[in-house]
């Protein structure tokens, strides 16, 4: 769905057709439930068999939030809207958690074996 609405969406932009903004939404819609379901394990070649539970759920939902929400206090700070850099902090401390509960689960993982 994905690609599918990623090739669409450039062909409408192309040809400067009205609905785009619909196709573009789809997209972001499509990119944010992937990133739940799958998030940065689908890089991981070890994790390729890695079952999804909720635990991971979670901590993706985690990433993508913070992700869009940088990119929201990015444009609060550009427009110098209040609570821009709260908001900033805030994104930054969670990324930094969800960065940091992987590498120590991922050395907690190879001290195991």
């Amino acid at each position: 769905m994905l690609i599918s609405f990623w090739s669409i969406n450039g062909l409408i932009q192309i040809f400067h057709l009205p609905i785009a903004l619909y196709t573009q939404g789809i997209l972001v819609i499509s990119l944010v439930i992937w990133f739940i379901l799958e998030g940065t394990a689908y890089f991981s070649e070890k994790n390729i068999n890695r079952k999804l539970n909720t635990g991971l759920i979670i901590w993706n939902l985690i990433m993508a939030l913070g992700s869009i929400a940088i990119m929201t206090g990015g444009f609060f700070m550009l427009l110098e809207w209040d609570y821009a850099l709260p908001l900033l902090t805030l994104v930054v401390f969670l990324i930094t958690v969800y960065i940091f509960k992987d590498i120590f689960a991922q050395e907690l993982r190879e001290e195991k074996s």
